[in-house]
């Protein structure tokens, strides 16, 4: 019981001892081996076949007392010589084997922290976290790790997965390839791989500005004393584990896409025992792989370069062997029908299980919609909607639709026309892996949009009326319908009228015709006139009123014969409709009642003629006031014209002359106191001096 308890204490303290006791330490110098590089030291080049039984049987056996007894050395040692022919590799396989031989013997469970992972790499007892957000770094482009979960771990096997002893160790300064560290942080600034050298850039060239480093020359082989400070020795070489769980929501994450390039060094060794990269994506719950779209897998087959890799110069300076890369290669999984489901990605990289031969990989993530976008949700009829679907990079789109105008393989199309359009996704994975995104696109109508054409006066209002669309905007912007202007001039103004996102557009011209300046003239007349002509001018058409007094109410011209003064007006219309006015007034003057009287006189006499009833007044005879004195020599008729302004009436005056008599008269001899008989003669009448008339006296 004593040597077991002392073997168990040896187990889990001194595992990964070599055949000395002693932890053996990795060289820190550098050696290169084909064309210049980077590549740090490996283990000890020395062949098994050249070293003596006796010495290899005294370095190996790595338990004491009677833990191996019944432990066949030679058989084992036979059997890893098939496939191990590096010395330190054999040594590396022979403490693994003898190691499980005590344990089985003596029934030791394996200790908790080395136990093999489950497909999850998650440590047992400790589900992974699910992330409640869409991606959240995801593509890691926090420049670290956050939401990641590192493991280390060391390869027993190729074909399975690797054997988990606890939490990796990361790093966000870049690191060499020559890191201690399991998973390192890459920008643009640490370059090209140092052994791919150009052609090989850390940074994925369809990625953001961070991507990963797992593993590393010196990392990734067992017993590597430059970085036994890291985590210890293992009994095969190590190996890392990335992964991330996270809830698929729809229309957010359920795009996923991942790029890898990998390194792998082949150790010539069987299958189950070369250095391998895998991807894997399953479910979070179960651990099953989704499909087998959702994984991919590379071990280095001896001597055969795996699909996509390429020999690069660089070789294993401990025997010489090849360096095969895979330069980035990008794929795509269309996570729509696991909507609801927590999945897990999760990248694994490891070397041979004999400890000499590396893996790396330099890995980047990310999600998106896989959603069909389109340039415009309402697109209008008479243009093109482009629809995108969502990158893949490194894979094919087969588009398909009603109206598709152009090319049908590009990531995004132009189309004309409604109806439901699709997309078939070849990611990189192959043929196999086409999932289809459909998007179904309506274009709206385009209004036709119609407006009048006014024709206004200058000084008037138009009124613009828009009809075809729902809204309208004018020139100006102005958003009324109808629509107000006054333009002094000939105008055009633009509507454009829309029904939701679509437009169109119309103009409306605004004809603006001058006013007509009228003129016409006024007149006065008298009250026993005939009327007074008014003429207008400026219009083409021309009405008159009030009626009264007028000859006509239409025309140029019209006779105003109105009994008072009146005022007239008078509108005057153009031939394109526009109308003013102006006024005419006509003063009625009264006509003046002239009279004079008639005359006798006798000859040689004077006689002054006065007329009346007028304001002013020109005689016949030159004369041009109320009265004149004439001195007619007979019978003589005197006109005289009266005026009230310009209203005039005129008058006769007759001025009779008669002849002067000569008289006689008889004398007569009478005697005193006695009468006689005086007889006058040669006039009608006679007056006597004594105041008598008659003829006789």
């Amino acid at each position: 019981m004593k040597i077991f308890l002392l073997k168990c204490i040896f187990l889990g303290i001194c595992t990964f001892f070599f055949c000395t006791g002693k932890a053996q330490e990795k060289p820190s110098a550098l050696r290169f081996s084909g064309f210049v590089g980077h590549f740090p030291s490996l283990p000890t080049n020395e062949k098994v076949a050249a070293v003596p039984l006796s010495r290899i049987k005294q370095e190996c056996f790595f338990y004491k007392g009677d833990s191996l007894l019944g432990f066949d050395f030679d058989k084992e040692s036979a059997a890893i010589q098939q496939d191990f022919s590096l010395y330190y590799e054999y040594k590396v396989i022979m403490m693994r084997i003898q190691k499980k031989f005590v344990m089985d013997k003596y029934h030791i469970q394996v200790p908790s922290n080395q136990m093999q992972s489950n497909s999850s790499f998650s440590e047992r007892g400790a589900p992974p976290s699910t992330l409640a957000s869409a991606c959240n770094n995801l593509d890691f482009e926090n420049g670290n790790f956050t939401n990641w979960t590192v493991k280390k771990g060391y390869n027993n096997n190729s074909n399975a997965a690797l054997t988990t002893s606890g939490a990796g160790s990361t790093s966000t300064n870049q690191s060499a390839l020559t890191t201690c560290k399991d998973v390192n942080i890459i920008t643009a600034a640490y370059g090209n791989d140092p052994a791919g050298g150009s052609g090989y850039p850390g940074l994925d060239p369809s990625g953001g500005s961070y991507s990963v480093l797992m593993g590393g020359y010196n990392y990734n082989q067992s017993g590597a004393g430059a970085c036994s400070a890291n985590g210890g020795l293992f009994d095969g070489a190590n190996g890392e584990v990335l992964s991330q769980t996270f809830l698929v929501s729809a229309g957010v994450n359920d795009l996923f896409s991942y790029d890898y390039m990998v390194f792998l060094n082949d150790g010539g060794h069987s299958n189950g025992q070369q250095p391998y990269f895998q991807v894997i994506v399953k479910n979070a719950s179960t651990g099953v792989i989704l499909s087998s779209c959702t994984q991919y897998s590379v071990q280095i087959q001896s001597g055969v370069a795996p699909a996509g890799f390429s020999k690069i110069g660089y070789t294993n300076s401990s025997d010489g062997t090849s360096i095969y890369a895979c330069n980035w290669v990008s794929n795509s999984i269309n996570l729509v029908p696991f909507v609801g489901q927590n999945i897990t990605v999760q990248f694994t990289t490891a070397g041979c299980t004999g400890g000499a031969h590396p893996a790396w990989a330099y890995v980047d993530a990310r999600c998106a919609a896989a959603q069909v976008t389109v340039s415009s949700t309402s697109p209008c009829v008479g243009t093109t909607g482009i629809l995108t679907a969502p990158p893949v990079n490194g894979g094919t789109y087969a588009w398909s639709g009603p109206a598709i105008v152009g090319p049908t393989t590009s990531q995004s199309i132009s189309v004309n026309a409604s109806g439901t359009y699709s997309v078939a996704i070849t990611p990189p994975q192959g043929g196999a892996c086409t999932y289809t995104l459909s998007k179904n696109i309506t274009f709206n109508p385009t209004p036709t949009v119609t407006v009048n054409n006014p024709t206004i006066c200058n000084g008037g209002t138009a009124t613009l009326t828009a009809n075809g669309a729902t809204t309208y905007t004018w020139t100006g912007g102005s958003t009324s319908n109808p629509y107000n202007v006054s333009p002094s001039s000939n105008a055009s103004y633009t509507v454009i009228g829309a029904n939701g996102t679509c437009t169109n557009t119309a103009v409306s011209l605004v004809t603006v015709n001058p006013m007509p300046t009228l003129t016409v003239n006024s007149a006065s007349v008298c009250s026993s006139s005939g009327g007074a002509a008014l003429t207008a001018s400026g219009a083409s058409t021309y009405s008159w009123s009030p009626a009264t007094g007028l000859s006509a109410t239409t025309g140029a011209s019209v006779i105003a014969n109105p009994p008072s003064t009146t005022v007239y007006t008078v509108t005057g219309t153009t031939g394109g409709g526009c109308t003013s006015t102006a006024t005419s007034t006509v003063t009625i003057a009264a006509t003046p009642t002239v009279a004079v009287t008639n005359s006798v006189i006798c000859s040689n006499t004077k006689v002054v003629l006065t007329a009346s009833g007028a304001s002013s007044y020109t005689w016949s005879t030159g004369g041009s006031i109320s009265t004149v004195t004439v001195l007619p020599t007979s019978t003589t008729n005197y006109t005289v014209v009266g005026a009230n302004g310009t209203c005039t009436a005129s008058a006769v005056a007759t001025v009779s002359v008669i002849t002067n008599p000569t008289v006689t008269v008889s004398n007569a001899n009478v005697c005193s106191g006695t009468s006689g008989v005086l007889t006058a003669s040669g006039a009608n009448t006679y007056t006597w001096s004594t105041s008598a008339t008659g003829a006789n006296l």
